[in-house]
Formats: structure tokens, sequence, C-alpha cells
């Protein structure tokens, strides 16, 4: 895992200095946030996120676990296929609350990073920003290309995981990042929401693939790197569909890999 965790880090690396020079090539442009108060705006962005991925998102994991899962009987479904549908349940429900939020407090969709700018450059970049980066599993061996012959690519699986793509999208990068960028700065901004997207991650390894405190920890701590890159993706398009993208596609093949 932590040799695997060592070429990651070094795919994402030499993936975002490739990134840079094509992003400054197809020239991004910026628009207005339209956020009046940025640090009252982050402060309460931080609130949000924390009781969602702390309280609410593990309380709706629970009540999914041990009581519909029973009622349903849990023996005739198919276990995989089951959480997945749960986690996408989660995750959509994890952005109700910002959403409203947004709404109340009369911000921008576009502070959310959910806008038709740059939205065909941010499908390219997010395209070819995962080939790079798969490119470089592939020649570093830790990526199997072609596909294993018992590879079995499901439709369901890649709408599930792109559900769960966008919603974590929208909450860490489009609200969460986006505001403590404007409040702490870009690099600390970045950091402290790649940190948050990582341990997020802590009660759903634990409640849904039945994991060790331990070894649900050392899960969240290998997140980072991937966290740090789609910060830094983020960063430089302003729109979740590059991230999106991305984060579906890593999710994806990386089950199937």
């Amino acid at each position: 895992m932590y040799i695997n965790m060592m070429y990651q880090i070094f795919s994402f690396i030499l993936s975002a200095l490739i990134l840079y020079f094509i992003v400054k090539k197809l020239n991004f442009k910026a628009y207005d946030l339209k956020i009046a108060n940025h640090k009252r705006s982050a402060i309460i962005s931080l609130i949000v996120v924390l009781v969602t991925v702390i309280i609410m998102a593990p309380l709706v994991l629970i009540f999914l676990k041990f009581f519909v899962i029973d009622w349903l009987d849990f023996n005739k479904i198919n276990n995989s296929s089951m959480w997945e549908i749960i986690n996408v349940i989660v995750a959509l429900l994890q952005i109700t609350p910002l959403i409203i939020i947004t709404l109340l407090r009369k911000e921008s969709f576009y502070s959310l990073g959910i806008t038709k700018s740059n939205v065909f450059k941010s499908v390219l970049i997010g395209f070819i920003s995962y080939i790079i980066y798969f490119s470089f599993m592939v020649i570093m061996k830790q990526y199997r290309f072609p596909f294993p012959s018992n590879s079995v690519f499901s439709l369901l699986a890649l709408v599930n995981w792109f559900l769960v793509a966008f919603a974590e999208e929208v909450l860490f990068r489009g609200y969460l990042q986006t505001r403590l960028m404007e409040w702490l700065g870009n690099q600390r901004g970045l950091i402290l929401t790649a940190l948050i997207f990582s341990f997020s991650h802590l009660f759903q390894r634990i409640l849904s693939v039945d994991m060790s405190l331990s070894r649900a920890l050392v899960s969240c701590i290998a997140i980072i790197p991937f966290a740090l890159f789609m910060g830094y993706l983020f960063s430089k398009c302003k729109n979740v569909v590059a991230t999106t993208i991305f984060h579906t596609l890593y999710n994806f093949f990386g089950n199937y890999i």
C-alpha cells in the first residue's frame, strides 16, 4: 500500500506539472464568485461540512446499514451493488444542506463551482488530466493496460461513481475550498480542504467496509495525495466539471485495475 502511495504521489506531481502548462495555454476565464463576506462565508462552510461529514453522513449510514438493509434482506442482494446505492444516497444527501444555505445566503451557484463558464475546457482538462495520470501509473506498472481479461465494467457502477464524485466535488471543492481559499489564501485553503476531504472518509470506511479504526485512518491518509491534486485541478479550472470527471474515472478504473 505504501509503495503504491509513493507511485501515486509521483504520478500526481508529474501530472500537475504538465497540467500547469496546458491550463496556461487554454486561458481559463475568471468570474465573480459573488461572496459578500469571505470570512463569515468560509466559517459557515466549515461548520456545514464538518457537521455533514461527522454527524449527518455517519447517522445516515448507520440507519441504512442496521435498519434498511435488514428490512430488504441483505443476504439476497449483491453486497457490492447495495453499498454502491447507499454511497450514492449518502453523497447526494450531503450536498442538500449546502445548497439550502447557499440559496438562503443568496450566494451564486458559481460559488459552488457549478457554472457554464469554462465548461468545455473543463471537460477537456478533466479527461486529459486523467489520461496523463493513468499513463504514468501504467508506465510505473501500478495499473495494468490493456485491462485484465477478467475485468467486468458496469454502466451502473460508472453512474454510481459519477454521482458520488459530483456530490463530493460540489461539497468539498466547489463549496468549501472556494470559500477557504478566499479567506485563508490559495495554499492554506487548498491544503485544509484536502485534509478535511480525506478524513471525511473515516466513518464510511468503518461502517461500509468494516475496517478497523487503525486501517481506516491509514486509508484516509492514503487519500491525501489525490485530494491535493483535486484541489489543484479545481483551483485552475474553477469548475467542478473537471474534478468530477477525473474523480469518476479515478474511482471507476481504480476498482477494476
